[in-house]
């Protein structure tokens, strides 16, 4: 796979070099400055502040057949926005003398001309009052064989060497020695530096040349010497790039990253390499810089995209990465980007309006000398920014079930958009009012919002499931609590997930003091910001305990329910009400709970039902949703033309959307009904309300039926878009359209939808409140549950029976019984919907009826059971529900409509409660039955039966089934 990925690459690469060659060539090289932050040609004549001694030269030199606006120019480009303001003054030049046609000439022949412009370059400067002390080279590719070259030319003090994945003991990749020498020799492209790089013979190889005499020498000279190099690297292999034996390298274990760096994982190489013995190229090379002192750098990104080669196939984060590592490389000729690791002895230079704080780039706070007068003014300008500089929140969550993750990205974005208004507020206020300050901290504060608003956003999300807040002994049990619960869910197994929650409570007896210390040390600062937080929310309720002992006393704690405010929320209000006596005293004004208002009772019904006191608890409009929820035309409303687009996952789904049409345009009479049961759907129930939808009467126009099967990641999720993407095609040609997606963002189809089916899970409730707020959405929103077994909604009915009409006590007993079948805070989520909304659950069994708002009996009724619960016997039953031959007609038929009902409800209208009657009279009672049985067992036939002129008696009795009866001659 990878190689005909990379062979597809290299002659598209190839192709593109013959175009690229016949461009018109540009002559000047490009060059900026720690005092001009873009790259652009050279200037014809400095400014004062330009002049002066002891500036650093950084050359970059280009690779193979590098073009303008190359990987090389980039990377100047991140160097010149980070080393803008430094103390030590720094000029950064990319090389134009081996640029194009150049580029692909003789290595050696492309550094004697480098070399050149490089000194044309210092006598330049020096006529205009520049003058440098020392240079550094920063080759990539093909570029770092052509700077060893350079080395040998200049006359300027060394100070660091670096190459990016450049071939120095030449390639070893098989795209590299097989396909890249047919393809060069077909397309004329190379002008000999390809050949030199790939010759085999000792002897004739320009890179022995490099490895020995005044090369090495040249090279050895560097104060410091540092090579990268990616075992992902499609084009130069990792031994070369940083000259070493591939199969020396140990083996690095998944979890050992540095978090400093987690996309590209940059670690130093610290196994030193050994000798090798055949005569090879690259044996030969490595045996002359064995003893070379070096710096190796391993960069990993994906081996599923083994696509990179330079900086400029990275992504933009992934560029900024690389950046800051080679920041820390070229050391204090090199102004440090804000969040790089820093030290104040031996110092290291942050960029302007920063400064080195606990071992960090930071923005540098305002202090009292740095206004312009004792103004009050200045003081409050001095406490907004600092404020702003030191602000740094955590939102603590956890990824079990997944609606707790998703409202903490949620909260994320609610948050970084005020820090974004807040940051704009301040820049203005700087504008205005500026004038306070000395005019050096202005413009230093200037430059230092400039890294705030395009640096690394001062906000880090935690996930105690993947942290050591549940970790014992540095073994994490996160991942398998949450997989546990997800388990669960999947199967739709509600007593499981029952007695998960019973549990919960143990998650602090055995994790709360570990989760404790870990917490205490994020909050001080030993966080990936290097910051102690100044503000903490968590959108969940496990270990609440150990995250108020650790930070309450440092910053305010914000609770945020995620679930609707009922009696039912036990996993938040128990851990909250076990607190009681701490949130009013030791925690008091440092703890808050966000929360909708209660169905009634409002802030003091809270207060009851949480421990919180009244002026701790905050009463929100919504919960923390997606923000479009929130806006009345951010969605769009049911009954409104829109295309809606989806992203396939799988190649069976795109295969489908491309039928389909993608995007699916969507008119305003087509009806759209949207199933979505949650992150972890019950694969049955998508199933059946697919096929019960198919049963719904024909429309005119279009019924689109969306389908959100999971994440197509597992198996059975998979499995379940393969089966109704089958149903969808065999139901083709009717008016209702099934649309099955996988998992992605439903947040339009929510909007649009005129039924949803969902569960009643605590974010998917806060968005459809937050939907039926708009005043032109009064969708029909349903609410899925699992069915309960029948005996359970027989007994509820029977007592309903006792008070209501037939379909007013069937429908109160389903939905009893339906939130019976739920996790406790679901079924008060429910409720709280039905009386909000109107909403109803449903079950696909009964989706056609509650659709069509007509009858339907929503599970089987056990009619012995429900008999009994009226307080009929045995013999009764029998008698009613299964006569004797020749009395069929006095029998309950066990239909809907033959539900008995009391005297005080039926009026004596009910069949079923006449059959029942036909056994001894008008007795129903227990005593009567058990005495016409004792008479009747003596003989005495007192509990003879009359039935269409015949009589009947009890012959005998079975245990829970009744009488069985014989017809008695008259």
């Amino acid at each position: 796979m990878h190689f005909i990925f990379g062979c597809t690459c290299l002659a598209i690469y190839l192709v593109s070099l013959c175009e690229a060659m016949r461009s018109t060539h540009v002559s000047g090289h490009l060059e900026c400055s720690s005092m001009q932050k873009t790259p652009a040609m050279p200037k014809e004549k400095l400014q004062k502040e330009e002049q002066g001694e002891n500036w650093n030269l950084i050359v970059i030199v280009n690779g193979y057949n590098a073009q303008r606006g190359s990987t090389t120019e980039l990377l100047a480009a991140n160097l010149c926005e980070a080393s803008y303001g430094a103390e030590n003054k720094s000029l950064i030049v990319v090389l134009e003398s081996n640029v194009g046609r150049r580029s692909v000439e003789a290595i050696e022949a492309q550094g004697l001309r480098g070399a050149k412009e490089i000194n044309r370059l210092l006598q330049q400067n020096r006529r205009q009052g520049r003058i440098f002390s020392g240079y550094s080279l920063v080759g990539h590719s093909l570029g770092g064989l052509v700077a060893r070259v350079i080395a040998v030319h200049v006359d300027l003090t060394p100070r660091v060497f670096v190459s990016l994945f450049a071939p120095h003991a030449g390639v070893g990749t098989f795209v590299a020695e097989k396909v890249m020498p047919p393809l060069l020799s077909i397309t004329g492209i190379d002008k000999g530096a390809a050949k030199e790089v790939l010759e085999q013979v000792s002897d004739k190889s320009v890179l022995m040349r490099l490895a020995q005499g005044e090369y090495l020498k040249a090279f050895m000279s560097f104060e410091k010497r540092v090579l990268y190099g990616s075992p992902a690297d499609w084009l130069v292999d990792f031994g070369s790039a940083i000259l070493t034996q591939i199969n020396e390298l140990e083996p690095w274990s998944s979890g050992e990253t540095d978090d400093e760096y987690p996309l590209l994982h940059i670690r130093n190489v610290k196994q030193q390499p050994s000798a090798c013995d055949d005569d090879t190229v690259r044996c030969s090379v490595l045996k002359s810089m064995l003893h070379a002192a070096i710096e190796r750098v391993q960069v990993d990104w994906s081996i599923f995209r083994p696509d990179k080669h330079s900086q400029k196939d990275m992504t933009p984060a992934e560029s900024w990465e690389l950046t800051r590592h080679l920041a820390t490389q070229l050391g204090s000729s090199f102004a440090l980007p804000r969040g790089s690791k820093c030290s104040v002895v031996p110092q290291d230079y942050c960029a302007l309006g920063l400064e080195c704080r606990r071992e960090l780039c930071q923005p540098k706070l305002l202090r009292t000398e740095d206004c312009a007068n004792s103004s009050d003014a200045c003081e409050h300008l001095k406490v907004a920014i600092n404020g702003v500089f030191e602000r740094f929140t955590v939102i603590v969550t956890s990824s079990g079930g997944g609606g707790h993750l998703v409202a903490a990205k949620n909260l994320q974005e609610t948050i970084l958009e005020q820090a974004d208004a807040d940051l704009e507020y301040l820049e203005q206020v700087l504008s205005s009012s500026g004038h306070v300050l000395t005019p050096e901290a202005r413009s230093r504060t200037e430059e230092a919002l400039k890294h705030v608003r395009g640096g690394k956003p001062p906000l880090e999300m935690l996930d105690l499931m993947k942290s050591d807040c549940t970790s014992l002994g540095g073994v994490g049990f996160g991942d398998a609590m949450s997989e546990q619960w997800n388990r669960r869910q999947r199967a739709g197994d509600i007593e499981g997930l029952k007695q998960l929650v019973k549990k919960q409570p143990w998650t602090q007896i055995i994790f709360g003091h570990s989760c404790k210390r870990f917490m205490t040390k994020v909050c001080d600062g030993m966080n990936s910001h290097g910051l102690p937080v100044t503000r903490l929310y968590t959108t969940q309720p496990l270990l609440l305990e150990s995250l108020l002992d650790a930070c309450s006393s440092k910053v305010q704690v914000d609770l945020l329910m995620t679930d609707l405010p009922t009696t039912e929320a036990v996993h938040f209000f128990q851990p909250l009400k076990s607190l009681e006596a701490k949130l009013s005293s030791l925690w008091r004004r440092k703890f808050y709970l966000h929360s909708l208002p209660p169905p009634v009772g409002g802030r003091e019904e809270l207060a009851r039902l949480s421990g919180v006191p009244p002026g701790q608890i905050y009463l929100e409009l919504f919960m923390p949703v997606n923000r479009d929820f929130t806006k009345a035309t951010a969605l769009p409303q049911p009954g409104e033309m829109f295309a809606l687009k989806f992203k396939a996952q799988l190649p069976l789904e795109e295969d489908f959307l491309r039928q389909l049409g993608n995007p699916l345009l969507l008119r305003p009479e087509d009806e759209v009904i949207l199933v979505m049961l949650g992150s972890q759907p019950t694969a049955s129930a998508v199933e059946g309300y697919a096929r019960a939808s198919l049963e719904l009467p024909k429309l005119k126009s279009k019924r689109y039926v969306l389908l959100a099967c999971g994440k197509p990641q597992v198996e059975a999720y998979a499995k379940l878009y393969t089966d109704m993407v089958q149903l969808a095609r065999e139901s083709q040609g009717t008016t209702t359209v099934l649309v099955p997606f996988t998992g992605q963002d439903a947040k339009q189809m929510l909007g649009r939808a005129d039924i949803t089916v969902t569960r009643s899970g605590g974010l998917t409730a806060g968005e459809l409140l937050a939907l039926r707020t708009r005043k032109e959405d009064q969708k029909q929103m349903l609410l899925h549950v699992e069915s309960v077994a029948d005996t359970t909604a027989t007994k509820i009915l029977a007592k309903h029976l006792q008070k209501s009409e037939k379909q007013a006590a069937v429908e109160a007993a389903f939905e009893e019984a339906a939130l019976e079948g739920m996790v406790p805070w679901e079924a008060g989520n429910a409720r709280y919907l039905m009386k909000a909304v109107k909403a109803k659950v449903v079950i696909p069994k009964i989706f056609v009826a509650v659709v069509q708002n007509y009858s339907s009996l929503p599970f089987t009724v056990d009619w012995t059971t429900l008999l009994r619960r009226r307080g009929f016997g045995l013999d009764e039953i029998a008698f009613a529900t299964a006569p004797p031959s020749g009395c069929e007609a006095a029998v309950c038929t066990r239909e809907f409509d033959d539900l008995p009902l009391p005297e005080t409800v039926a009026g004596g209208k009910s069949g079923c409660l006449d059959a029942l009657r036909y056994f001894n009279g008008p007795s129903l009672t227990t005593i009567h039955l058990h005495a016409d049985a004792a008479a009747n067992r003596q003989g005495r036939l007192k509990n003879g039966h009359s039935c269409n002129g015949a009589s009947f008696m009890v012959r005998k009795r079975r245990k829970s089934v009744g009488a069985l009866f014989f017809k008695i001659d008259s």
